[in-house]
């Protein structure tokens, strides 16, 4: 039986190692490489009667025939409105009876 010198052993090792870890970090196909994140969407929709919905930390809220959004007045809707608001990714839309009403950023 031949005896291999501690060092030698050491060093092929680290080589070994080295040359793993190299080889990791490169993606050999599209199919190894990181897929890009589904774009979020939330949706809510409501009649106009009185109430409050929380859709990606906006706030709708419907009192006395007033909407508004985060605080913000968006007119006025009657109790058998329908409202719709919609965040895809970094855009947000707000309908009422189908009719956009523009918001501010």
């Amino acid at each position: 039986m031949r005896t291999i010198p501690a060092f030698a052993t050491a060093v092929c090792l680290f080589c070994s190692a080295d040359a793993l870890m190299a080889e990791s970090n490169t993606p050999r196909s599209s199919a190894d490489r990181p897929t890009p994140r589904a774009e979020t969407s939330s949706e809510v929709s409501f009649s106009g009667n009185d109430g409050r919905h929380e859709v990606n930390g906006d706030v709708l809220e419907v009192r006395q025939g007033r909407l508004s959004v985060n605080g913000e007045y968006y007119g006025t809707v009657k109790s058998d409105s329908m409202i719709r608001y919609t965040v895809r990714g970094g855009q947000k839309k707000l309908t009422v009876d189908g009719k956009p009403r523009p918001l501010r950023k």
